[in-house]
Parts: C-alpha cells; sequence; structure tokens
C-alpha cells in the first residue's frame, strides 16, 4: 500500500469554540499542490458544505486505521502559496491575541481581489415526478418557484422569497433527491477592478478655470503620469467624489 498524507487546515466560517486545525486526506492527484499557505476547498459539516481552508502542515498519515474516518481534499485554489510559514504562525497568535478564528486572521493577510466565494443553487430534478413523498404547502411552493425559474434558482433568491421556512423545508427535499444542490467556486475578480483617472493629454488647462479643490486634484495627476485610483486621489487631496 503506497503512503498517504493528511493536511492539517485552518476553516473558514466556523464559530470561535468550534475553530481548531482540521485533518483531511490529499487524494494522489492534489499531492504535489497541498502544500503550506495555500488555500484548499474541503468539505465541511453534517451536510459536507463546500468551504475555503488554508493548509497549515502536510504530514504522512501513520494510522491507516483512521482512514475511514477522514474526509478528503476537493481542490487546491492557488498556484502558489500565499503565506510563509511565518505569517502562517503569526495567524496562531493573532487567533490567541484577539480571539479572532485562524481564518479570520489568515484573511488580515491575503491580498485583495484573490478571494473566492462558493455560490449555491438548486436543481429541480428532472425525475422527481417519480419520487412519491407528501409534500406539506412551502415545500410546494418552493417547488412551484423552481419550475416558474427555469428549474434552477440561487440560494440567495429562495431565501429572499421563503425566509426563515426555508432552511428546514430544503434540506427535506434534498434528502429525498427532489431537489439537487449544485456548488460553485467564483473567484471576487471585482476586487481587482479599479478606476485609474490621467489627466487628458490634449486638454488645455490653461483655458479653464478651477476651483481650489479642483486644482490639488490636477495638481496631484500632473505629479504621477501613470494616474492614480478614486481612493488615492481622495486619500491625498481630501476631496469627495462629487
Amino acid at each position: 500500500m503506497s503512503e498517504l498524507f493528511i493536511s492539517k487546515v485552518a476553516v473558514s466560517n466556523v464559530i470561535y469554540c468550534a475553530d481548531k486545525f482540521y485533518t483531511y486526506l490529499i487524494p494522489k492527484n492534489l499531492l504535489k499542490s497541498v502544500v503550506p499557505g495555500k488555500r484548499v476547498l474541503v468539505p465541511f459539516g453534517l451536510y459536507n458544505a463546500k468551504k475555503q481552508a488554508m493548509v497549515y502542515d502536510v504530514s504522512p498519515l501513520k494510522n491507516d486505521e483512521t482512514i475511514c474516518k477522514l474526509k478528503s481534499i476537493i481542490a487546491v485554489l492557488d498556484t502558489e502559496p500565499l503565506l510563509s510559514v511565518e505569517m502562517l504562525n503569526l495567524s496562531i497568535c493573532m487567533k490567541n491575541w484577539y480571539f479572532c478564528t485562524l481564518y479570520d486572521a489568515i484573511k488580515c493577510m491575503i491580498p485583495s481581489g484573490l478571494n473566492f466565494k462558493v455560490e449555491h443553487s438548486y436543481i429541480l430534478n428532472p425525475e422527481h415526478e417519480n419520487i412519491k413523498f407528501d409534500f406539506d404547502d412551502i415545500q410546494k411552493k418552493i417547488l412551484l418557484y423552481l419550475k416558474e425559474n427555469g428549474n434552477i434558482v440561487s440560494e440567495k433568491l429562495l431565501n429572499n422569497e421563503f425566509g426563515s421556512k426555508l432552511k428546514r423545508n430544503i434540506d427535506v427535499l434534498i434528502e429525498k433527491k427532489i431537489i439537487l444542490k449544485e456548488e460553485k467556486i467564483l473567484r471576487l475578480a471585482n476586487e481587482l477592478k479599479q478606476k485609474i483617472f490621467k489627466i487628458n493629454d490634449n486638454f488645455n488647462l490653461s483655458q479653464e478655470s478651477f476651483t481650489l479643490k479642483q486644482r490639488s486634484v490636477i495638481d496631484l495627476l500632473l505629479d504621477n503620469n501613470d494616474g492614480l485610483s478614486i481612493k488615492e486621489i481622495k486619500y491625498f487631496t481630501g476631496v469627495g467624489e462629487t
């Protein structure tokens, strides 16, 4: 039997009292990719919800009898480590100093624009009519809502429509395989986008009159030929966006 490896990870969005290192089995096809400082996707909790986790350690599995108790890493989210070993150790200290979770400490050190989110959608099983089940009124409304919206609806829209009544009923429908749950990993690319402002080379500044605040912005941009973001302009000049 070939040697198996496990990873010790910190899982995102756990409550403080449940925050600890969790151990996952590393699939053979991901072994070279799972290293400390990278984020991975793991199944977590009773319903195996997909959650982000940060890898802290990789080591050989010493007791083969524990294999059946371990869940496996689903995917690796980063091509290169985001955090060094020193930064990972710092996050442990931050947890103790500031009474935050490990992943909350980690998020403070991850550059903006490199975040992911898991988007949940619910799909009406094409075979649902062959499944015998006594639906209550809310469950009937959920099924009707799915049919009226192309048989697939995001969790956000369903929450807006059914509120606190959704979770209990949707869990029953998933258990009976009447509704299927789909999870997608989305990169929050919008964090990377920002407008950069520069002076138009064809604009004749000498023929226009400006207020003191407008002049301060122009002078700042003239000193920065590559342009500045609105955040930088506001910071250096104190002007508003309007």
